[in-house]
């Protein structure tokens, strides 16, 4: 009787220390930061209802304002960062841009200009399914291996659950031919949109996750990038009206 208690026992702290060794291993696999850049007056009181509004989806001492950086190095006084680092936590990235942009209660004319996104995870991709069903793979196709055509579809951040997809672009091009172990991938770059709730990352730059970060710039040191000249979508290029002739 002892000796089976003596056993269970051994066999609950082996559970126990493999449930902590993939939780540690997992947990790191997340989204980052998310950057969210307003073109505005931002007062106290719209930090206020940013962070009354986002309630749901981080903490408020996880939200925090910044003044964004030039690249010359002064602080641009009409745009500032919204930094979110949900530190693990899954973080709803579709109900937090659109929330964020709902400036009802405070006029304070605030405009989102841009959304930097980063995350980590592992590349995942699927045997002739497109971007948009990558969600619904059914079991029996990944049950006979046929989870993969070598083209990246989509990061899947296991520790907090977001899936993100790419657009394409050369960066984008150099991460799917890139060699790769299986470990998770670190990524930054720009959320162009929305594919139904996933988020569609125009890609900027990638690298190993178990690389050390000592030589990474962090944004605020590097400059954030000038105001563009307008902060809507440009336009369709027309061309010039011919002109009139007369017969």
């Amino acid at each position: 009787m002892r000796k089976w208690i003596s056993d269970a026992g051994h066999r609950t702290a082996l559970g126990t220390l493999a449930l902590l060794v993939l939780v540690a291993s997992s947990s790191h696999a997340a989204v980052d930061k998310l950057d969210l850049y307003l073109y505005g007056g931002i007062t106290g009181a719209s930090k206020k209802q940013i962070r009354h509004r986002l309630a749901m989806y981080a903490d408020a001492d996880a939200i925090t304002f910044r003044q964004m950086v030039k690249a010359d190095g002064t602080e641009h006084p009409w745009v500032t960062v919204v930094t979110i680092e949900p530190r693990g936590e899954h973080l709803d990235l579709y109900n937090v841009v659109h929330r964020i942009k709902d400036a009802r209660g405070v006029n304070d004319g605030r405009v989102l200009w841009k959304t930097d996104l980063t995350a980590t995870g592992d590349l995942r991709a699927h045997y002739g399914y497109t971007r948009r069903s990558f969600g619904w793979i059914p079991a029996w196709v990944q049950a006979r291996g046929m989870v993969t055509s070598g083209l990246w579809h989509h990061l899947y951040a296991r520790g907090s659950g977001e899936r993100v997809v790419f657009h394409e672009n050369e960066a984008y091009d150099r991460l799917r031919l890139a060699p790769h172990d299986g470990g998770d991938v670190r990524v930054r770059g720009r959320i162009a949109g929305f594919d139904g709730p996933y988020p569609v990352v125009v890609l900027g730059d990638y690298e190993d996750a178990e690389e050390s970060a000592d030589g990474a710039v962090d944004s605020a040191e590097a400059g954030d990038g000038e105001i563009p000249q307008r902060t809507s979508p440009e336009g369709t290029v027309h061309r010039a009206k011919r002109p009139n002739r007369r017969y």
